[in-house]
């Protein structure tokens, strides 16, 4: 078996480093692999060893050292025995004795220092997520502040339904959050008290009682002719100088807007005058239509580069990776992703962004004033609660309501819609693997609901049923057919 440690290259500037184990069976080949809890940058890494210019070199070493001397020791005892030692055999037989030993020895660490270990092995995910992690640290300080006592693995293991009541009306009354949000944080907090019972913190893992949220038959997004009225809406872009000093003019929308340039690095970058020049308006509601075309989260907007474009003589398509899951998703370019990823390639390097920068808070309160601007005003209801206290429960307009990841829900939707696709295939698009978390994004539509209005329909022999029966009769015929028909009446009627 070859038992060797390498670097698992990652978009953040550090790179985990794991154990990987090797070997041949019966023409086979057969792998697994081993974290060891360290990420460094790769500069630091050669020959399966951290050089000695990083600062923790010799406490990294030592443990790639000791994983695999203790691999290479199982592997040994399991050709002693006569048995087959397969990769995945001997890595399952090194963690148990890694849990043994944990279980054996339990290890006094404090909550706060659990907390920032365990944040520091989640660099490498989404920047959402990583954020989410951060709220969950700032809001268990702000209670444990509120409380003027210490937060312990104590109070929250052995008093879970305790911690859990106060954590949750502090959160309620201090910080006025919703259910949906709370259990957010708690699926976090959950996560933590997860990895401390793996690295031997804690002996149990508790149980936290999720909180009742409001089923929404229809979340806010864009329909697909609201999405087709946004890209036809170019009020407030960029067209020319003369245009933007119109457009700044407007005390109303002054405040608002303002120019981004991107330095175009292409090889025809001077045919497009070396510089795109946008409005931050006309930025997010490309951004936002992209959203909506693609099915990308807001997240992969960053990551999304002029070389993503791919095609052959039959198909186009937009190909990522997600920064969320880290798989790789293709969808095929529409006429609105076609457009926009036209607009926003046209003179740049292969492997520049696609979109200049944007925050997603920047995003988010920019599209819902944009959005006011050009009237997007149909009302819905989006209730929330608190506790077993309903809000929000006033019908509100859409472009209040509009946030950066309703682009997605709108492509899911809009999608299922057209009724041309099978859910199976709505969901490769989307990038999804659990049904549970697609359905999440589904949104039932008024007039999906009115079709059952026609449940237990009873056929009356009426002239007027008769009547309509002729004009679905007419309109099933093909145009050559219709203009017989026609001729035909128009005859008779003299």
């Amino acid at each position: 078996m070859k038992i060797t440690s390498y670097l698992k290259k990652a978009r953040s500037i550090e790179s985990p480093i794991y154990i990987r184990l090797r070997d041949t069976f019966n023409g086979s080949d057969s792998q697994a692999i081993i974290s060891v809890g360290f990420s460094v940058e790769s500069k630091y890494f050669k020959n399966g060893l951290v050089t000695t210019r990083h600062s923790d070199y010799l406490l990294i070493n030592e443990e790639i050292n000791r994983i695999i001397s203790e691999l290479n020791r199982i592997y040994v005892e399991f050709k002693s025995q006569g048995s087959i030692p397969l990769p995945n055999l001997v890595k399952k037989t090194y963690l148990d004795g890694l849990k043994q030993k944990r279980f054996d020895t339990e290890k006094i660490v404090p909550f706060w220092k659990a907390m920032g270990e365990w944040r520091e092995t989640k660099k490498g995910m989404s920047r959402g997520y990583t954020k989410t992690l951060l709220t969950l640290e700032n809001r268990l300080k702000d209670f444990e502040k509120d409380r003027g006592i210490p937060i312990s693995f104590s109070y929250i293991i052995g008093s879970t339904q305790l911690f859990q009541s106060q954590f949750q009306n502090f959160l309620w009354d201090k910080r006025k959050l919703t259910n949906g949000y709370i259990n957010k944080l708690l699926n976090s907090l959950s996560s933590f008290l997860h990895y401390s019972h793996e690295m031997g913190y804690i002996k149990k893992k508790p149980k936290f009682k999720k909180q009742g949220t409001p089923t929404l038959l229809e979340k806010p997004f864009l329909r697909t002719d609201e999405v087709i009225k946004l890209f036809n809406s170019d009020k407030f872009d960029f067209k020319s100088e003369s245009n933007w000093k119109k457009l700044k003019v407007n005390t109303k929308f002054k405040p608002h807007l303002y120019l981004i340039q991107q330095e175009l690095k292409g090889k025809n970058s001077k045919k497009y005058g070396g510089v795109l020049t946008i409005t931050n308006w006309e930025l997010v509601r490309f951004i936002h239509l992209w959203c909506c075309s693609v099915g990308c989260r807001y997240g992969d907007v960053a990551h999304f580069k002029v070389n993503d474009f791919t095609f052959d003589r039959e198909n186009k398509h937009m190909e990522w990776i997600q920064q969320k899951t880290k798989r790789r998703n293709s969808v095929p370019i529409n006429d609105i992703s076609g457009y926009i990823f036209t607009k926003f390639s046209s003179g740049k390097s292969l492997d520049q962004e696609l979109f200049p920068s944007l925050s997603i808070q920047k995003f988010n309160r920019h599209i819902k004033v944009l959005l006011k601007a050009l009237k997007f005003n149909r009302e819905m209801t989006v209730p929330k609660q608190r506790g077993s206290n309903m809000i929000n429960n006033n019908p509100r307009p859409l472009h209040d309501l509009i946030r950066s990841h309703s682009g997605r829900h709108a492509f899911i939707t809009n999608t299922i819609e057209m009724g041309t696709m099978d859910y199976k295939t709505i969901m490769s698009l989307s990038g999804h693997t659990t049904t549970s978390s697609f359905l999440g994004y589904v949104s039932v539509l008024e007039n999906q609901r009115n079709k059952a209005s026609k449940l237990y329909k009873i056929e009356k022999g009426t002239k007027q049923n008769t009547s309509e029966e002729i004009v679905k009769l007419y309109d099933d015929l093909d145009e050559n057919d219709k203009s017989f028909l026609l001729s035909w009446l128009k005859s008779k009627s003299k």
